[in-house]
């Protein structure tokens, strides 16, 4: 990891001569590492290089451990998004080609047999998760703060002020497009899916696809535990508006940029389940599904006890956008890998750090937590 990340920030990262970067990548990618073993184990799904009888091509892969590790999530993967994630936001200044790093660090196993893209697209979703919730550990921010100092130090580079959030054009790959054997798979999840929405989880589906800042308000105040308005928590609600804001912003710039991408219901022609969007309004990346997954880190810095339960209902109410047929699984996964990206860039500013300490005290008073 230190090699590969020295690559990417043009910085040479060493444990003896940068010891605190070289802590901070540690715990990163050791906290990643357990994060991805109970559910490796609980699911020992088959590997496609045992599955289809081929030869490990990775380095480091051998027969045997493939073998009796489970595929599902992608541990390699969660733990290069973790730790690019973490230096991004560390050196904000470099954080497209970190997380570009990050990125085809996962779809690398993918090519050489070791993990399916699903497995790769869990190991996404773990590092993003695991991150999140370092964010609540008072060790992890000082490890932080070191690594930040020395580099700025040793680097003879200069702290500035970053506005911009990550670039997903540069960050992902594009959008899937019907040439692509990739598109088999979202036309087979969009099938799946459609069958739901004459169940619960159908009209629980377009309820989702309301993603205006009071219904977002509503839908997390479940999970945490408290209820979120600007009279009973100003401050957990100025920290949701805040991030909400950066994430759409986000989507939109990504949206506008990237290929343009066919809504699922206008490419195969049906009507609309959640409302007619603008047919003209590329599907790619789901703008709901950033905004929601987003929110969820954020929320798990605060209250990490609740993190399963606020993780939850952000990925339950990105997958509505498949049963909908407003996005592609595609579109959705792109959007959690944004989301994440954004949050390490808003981790790095100085002022959005100021109010999520406050958002926290203000949780924590409410609740009777303790840090």
């Amino acid at each position: 990891m230190a090699r590969i990340f020295s690559e990417a920030l043009d910085f040479k990262i060493s444990r003896t001569e940068t010891p605190a970067i070289y802590n901070l990548l540690s715990r990163s990618y050791h906290t990643a590492e357990q994060t991805s073993k109970n559910p490796k184990e609980k699911y020992m799904r088959i590997r496609p290089v045992i599955r289809f009888n081929e030869i490990p091509t990775g380095q480091a892969d051998n027969l045997e451990s493939l073998r009796t590790s489970g595929s599902y999530p992608s541990g390699h993967t969660t733990r290069g998004m973790a730790t690019a994630l973490v230096l991004a936001e560390m050196s904000p200044e470099y954080q497209d080609t970190i997380l570009r790093r990050g990125f085809e660090y996962g779809e690398s196993r993918v090519i050489v047999s070791a993990h399916y893209q699903s497995d790769v697209t869990a190991g996404y979703m773990c590092a993003s998760a695991i991150v999140a919730a370092m964010h609540s550990v008072p060790d992890f921010m000082t490890d932080m703060e070191a690594a930040r100092k020395e580099y700025y130090e040793k680097s003879g580079r200069k702290p500035s002020s970053v506005n911009k959030t990550p670039d997903g054009h540069r960050i992902l790959s594009q959008p899937i497009d019907t040439a692509s054997f990739r598109y088999y798979g979202d036309v087979a999840q969009y099938m799946d899916a459609k069958g739901r929405r004459s169940t619960v989880r159908g009209e629980q589906a377009k309820a989702d696809a309301d993603c205006s800042i009071d219904a977002i308000l509503k839908a997390f105040s479940e999970p945490l535990g408290v209820r979120i308005d600007s009279k009973s928590a100003p401050k957990l609600t100025e920290l949701i508006k805040e991030t909400r804001n950066a994430l759409q912003a986000n989507a939109a710039d990504l949206a506008a940029s990237a290929q343009f991408r066919k809504r699922p219901y206008v490419q195969l022609g049906e009507a609309p389940f959640a409302g007619e969007y603008d047919s003209k309004t590329s599907s790619y990346p789901s703008m709901e599904s950033e905004i929601c997954w987003g929110i969820g880190l954020v929320l798990t810095e605060i209250a990490p006890s609740r993190a399963n339960d606020i993780l939850t209902l952000g990925f339950r109410m990105g997958e509505s956008g498949i049963i909908t047929g407003q996005h592609w699984a595609t579109d959705i996964i792109a959007a959690r890998i944004m989301a994440a990206a954004v949050v390490a860039h808003l981790n790095s500013d100085d002022s959005f750090r100021k109010l999520l300490v406050e958002a926290r005290k203000e949780y924590e008073s409410q609740t009777d937590r303790k840090p």
